[in-house]
């Protein structure tokens, strides 16, 4: 490296000033620029952190900066063995010549800059005075990094790997405490990067990841001058997106005009999202509208409380314990009553959660959540500690499957509320403990938490219960469940809960103290109850 001395020092500690004073690249218009951080490149600059996805719309330049950081650890770091790996033979070649530019141009004019690079060969450029490698390939290549400890990581597109097992073996090369980047457009929810999103914005999984979104409109490139009578060809859809975001005129005649252009206008939401929820495209059609859990989720807040419900016989209490599966939105009311609905699994490792939907059956409102793999008949007991403590709310666990053990431990506990399939279906005289689910039910159940949806008349506060239900899908057989790879376990089980707010009368007779001295403690962890809506 040559130059006086003080600049070396500030372009060693500033990466930003080393990519905007010495890179260049060549522009949409084939011309030699200097590399500008444009808007969503300098919002990830600022953010960045050493996990980091980054779910994007398409040609925003993420890429180019991810390279750029990635030489500058070359160039002034040691010991660096970094990786940039592509979905594509065509893109890796892009890549590569891109960071072969970078090192070919890099400077200005009075102050050029220069290293001595040992090889450059088709994959693999040495920098032997930091002792330092950067490696470009393309997904499931063998040679992927030498062999050596990997450092930085950089896959770009990682979701449109053909083959996503190739990750793990990555993965596992980087040494602790290496930085990695995926950044891709959405492709679908059954691989591996849409997991890992999923995961960071669940707070109930321990995530090293952070979540970075950046929506066509956010490049300022993305704008056309429209015609005067250019409104007149605005669908609902269009109007809907120009008013939810603020666009300009400009904004929202590129995006219909791109869209106009596009071959297969169903990957428009994939390719050029305008939030999240709706870049990851289903292979089947979705089952709630999107428009309105795209809404309800912006409304969603952290809980107040997370711990678990700890019943000593007289009193029962929420416990603050950050790593416990109960999260609380709203305690429980003077004069309110409740309902929590169950969806039941095996509780064995790897398989499907068991839930419980806490509900407030005036307001509709989603108060509380268990979530968790857990013994069913231990499932039972949280479940009769979380009815008493919401003022012996009545509770609805599904009565087949592993179900019937829930059911056997909560009939062992006393729990004096249980619902008898008779109070939503009298026709059953007697009825049974529990709700019965079946092809038949299980289709109600959805219908009716659909409806809830599309109504507004459900208020749900648990982003993740709003994350399954925006990966449950209607196949093309026509079942409607989870796409691979997701969960539906919050969703079924608040779609019980929904059915039965319906079908309930909210005045039913039944003594909440009935068997039970129990009375419910609000001032756990200093906790106040937030005020009604």
């Amino acid at each position: 490296m040559i130059g006086d001395a003080s600049t070396v020092a500030r372009l060693e500690k500033d990466p930003k000033y080393f990519i905007e004073t010495f890179l260049w690249v060549v522009d949409k218009n084939r011309k030699k620029v200097p590399l500008i951080l444009n808007p969503p490149q300098a919002a990830y600059y600022k953010l960045r952190t050493k996990n980091d996805l980054i779910l994007k719309s398409r040609k925003e330049g993420f890429s180019t900066l991810i390279e750029a950081l990635f030489l500058h650890a070359c160039l002034f770091g040691r010991n660096e063995n970094v990786v940039t790996m592509s979905h594509t033979i065509d893109d890796t070649v892009i890549h590569l010549d891109r960071v072969k530019f970078f090192l070919d141009t890099m400077g200005i004019d009075n102050f050029p800059l220069d290293c001595e690079i040992d090889k450059a060969n088709q994959r693999e450029i040495s920098f032997p005075n930091t002792n330092s490698r950067y490696w470009i390939g393309t997904a499931g290549s063998r040679a992927f990094g030498r062999g050596r400890d990997v450092t930085r990581l950089h896959c770009s597109e990682i979701a449109h790997y053909e083959n996503q097992s190739v990750l793990t073996g990555v993965m596992e090369a980087c040494v602790p405490g290496a930085t990695q980047v995926f950044e891709t457009t959405a492709n679908g929810v059954a691989e591996m990067f849409h997991r890992l999103w999923m995961e960071a914005g669940d707070k109930n999984v321990r995530s090293p990841w952070k979540r970075h979104f950046f929506a066509w409109h956010h490049d300022p490139s993305n704008e056309l001058d429209p015609p005067p009578n250019y409104k007149d060809f605005m669908t609902p859809e269009h109007r809907r997106i120009k008013k939810q975001f603020s666009l300009s005129d400009r904004k929202i005649y590129w995006f219909m005009q791109k869209q106009a252009s596009m071959v297969e206008k169903e990957k428009m939401p994939q390719e050029y999202p305008s939030h999240w929820e709706e870049a990851f495209l289903s292979s089947g059609s979705h089952v709630f509208d999107v428009p309105a859990l795209v809404s309800m989720s912006k409304l969603c807040q952290p809980p107040v409380e997370v711990g678990f419900v700890d019943d000593d016989g007289r009193t029962v209490q929420v416990r603050p314990d950050p790593a416990e599966r109960f999260s609380v939105w709203k305690h429980p009311r003077q004069g309110r009553k409740y309902l929590v609905a169950a969806d039941v699994a095996e509780g064995v490792e790897g398989g499907d959660y068991s839930v419980a939907q806490v509900i407030d059956r005036a307001s509709w409102e989603q108060v509380a959540v268990w979530h968790g793999r857990i013994d069913p008949g231990t499932f039972g007991k949280i479940l009769c500690d979380i009815g008493y403590y919401y003022h012996n709310a009545i509770l609805i666990p599904e009565s087949n499957n592993h179900g019937w053990a829930t059911l056997e431990r909560i009939a062992n506990e006393e729990y004096p509320h249980v619902l008898n399939s008779a109070e939503l279906w009298p026709s059953e005289k007697n009825g049974r403990p529990g709700f019965p689910t079946n092809e038949k039910t299980r289709n109600m159940i959805i219908t009716a938490l659909r409806n809830a949806v599309t109504e507004r008349t459900l208020y749900i506060n648990d982003d993740s219960t709003i994350g399954e239900m925006m990966s449950f899908i209607r196949t093309d057989s026509g079942k409607m469940e989870a796409q691979e790879g997701s969960h539906d376990d919050r969703v079924m089980s608040l779609a019980i809960g929904c059915y039965s707010l319906k079908h309930l009368s909210v005045e039913e007779t039944y003594d909440p103290r009935a068997k039970t001295k129990r009375n419910s403690l609000i001032t756990v962890g200093s906790a106040v109850p937030p005020p009604p809506r």
